[in-house]
């Protein structure tokens, strides 16, 4: 309930809304109908979306509870971040 009231009474969400949808209404006298039903369809697709993604966690967490599995993480971002970095140094301007 809490991220639901922060992203409802979010002046940013409302704002982006208010701009964007209106763009996409088909019919000029339509457009808060065309927006109610595009942000519908926006609140389905995001609703499965995340369902999808927290039910791969879920079935996933198993993997990241082994002992060594945090540091392993730890150590291939590390070694991310160091080639990364290292490029980023050795970059001809």
């Amino acid at each position: 309930m809490q991220g639901f009231f922060s992203n409802a009474l979010n002046p940013k969400t409302a704002t982006f809304y208010l701009a964007l949808l209106p763009q996409f209404a088909v019919v000029p006298g339509r457009v808060l109908i065309d927006s109610l039903a595009l942000g519908g369809v926006h609140f389905v697709i995001s609703f499965v979306w995340l369902a999808l993604l927290s039910g791969l966690a879920g079935r996933g967490r198993h993997l990241f509870a082994r002992p060594g599995t945090a540091r392993a993480l730890d150590a291939v971002a590390g070694a991310a971040f160091l080639g990364f970095s290292l490029r980023l140094a050795l970059a001809e301007r």
